[in-house]
């Protein structure tokens, strides 16, 4: 193919012309050994076939002409609507209503540690605070000045451990961003414990003794567990009190287990406990509580707490009565 002068494309010229009438005539007319021209036709094949080659050459960069084209608009359309973002309404929030959409938006940020690696990996669906701060520069400075939005936690443990490794990094998992992200802010907790906590040599994993340590700041809890271990997690700790707690949400907890948490939480408002009767002056300041008392407890748990605002009586029994 010969070049155009100007722009430098090949310029197709047909080596053969098409003339099916006439080739039509000479085969319904010529007939003979004479009126065959090995020459010609060898000649005409071999020029057919470089117009071919020339076809597909040129079909080959049209295609990737088009490619080429389709890609770029693309790329128009993705560009048009970053423009457009630059006068979306939210640009035009002032920090102080962006961090309160924030407030709303967040609510717990969701981990799991578990056998299975593939339910182990973190997904920003369940950690709304680290997806917010992973949109733009803007709402990370405004995430990371928010410790209140990264102090709602909920851990759920499916591990039996047993080695401390793979999880001895601390970088390698977000919950320990969670946690330093949230500064000194009081903690909202809920964990779910259906595997074990501890390591061959009766240490508390890593992970989980990260989160102990930041007990004194647990303002909120909530357990989810049919194992009676939960106080051996504090067996090695010097103090397992909770001064800042205020609601205390337990399932499936033996009353053993709650006597656990009288003196250890003195300033308990709210309690909620399925299938668990709380002493009557086990929490001297609680003020709203759900449970599930026979009517003979009941009101002696009144008498004793005279500051009890809401009362919740979760499948009251009449036994006794």
């Amino acid at each position: 193919m010969q070049r155009c002068t100007q722009c430098g494309e090949n310029i197709l010229r047909p080596r053969v012309s098409l003339d099916f009438s006439s080739l039509n005539d000479r085969l319904r007319s010529q007939s003979g050994p004479v009126s065959v021209q090995p020459d010609e036709v060898t000649t005409i094949l071999k020029n057919i076939e470089l117009d071919e080659e020339d076809c597909e050459a040129e079909m080959n960069r049209l295609e990737a002409r088009v490619l080429l084209l389709a890609t770029q608009k693309e790329r128009l359309r993705e560009y048009a609507n970053l423009v457009q973002a630059l006068i979306s309404p939210i640009r035009k929030l002032p920090d102080e209503l962006l961090r309160h959409i924030f407030d709303l938006c967040c609510g717990m940020n969701r981990f799991v540690v578990g056998d299975d690696p593939s339910k182990n990996v973190f997904s920003f669906e369940s950690a709304p605070s680290m997806a917010i701060s992973s949109v733009c520069s803007r709402w990370r400075k405004n995430a990371l000045a928010m410790p209140m939005i990264w102090s709602r936690i909920s851990l759920v443990w499916c591990l039996n451990a047993d080695i401390a490794d793979p999880w001895e990094e601390e970088c390698s998992f977000p919950f320990f961003l969670a946690l330093t992200r949230s500064l000194l802010q009081p903690l909202s907790v809920e964990l779910d414990i259906t595997g074990q906590p501890f390591l061959r040599n009766d240490r508390v994993h890593p992970i989980m003794f990260k989160l102990i340590e930041t007990r004194s700041r647990w303002q909120k809890f909530t357990l989810h567990t049919l194992s009676s271990t939960f106080k051996d997690l504090f067996s090695n700790t010097t103090s397992c009190d909770f001064p800042l707690l205020d609601h205390l949400c337990l399932a499936y907890v033996r009353s053993h287990e709650l006597t656990f948490w009288m003196e250890k939480a003195p300033n308990l408002k709210k309690l909620k406990t399925c299938g668990t009767i709380p002493e009557p002056n086990a929490f001297p300041k609680i003020t709203q509580i759900e449970f599930q008392p026979p009517a003979h407890h009941l009101e002696s748990f009144v008498e004793a707490n005279q500051n009890i605002l809401s009362l919740t009586l979760d499948d009251f029994s009449f036994e006794g009565i």
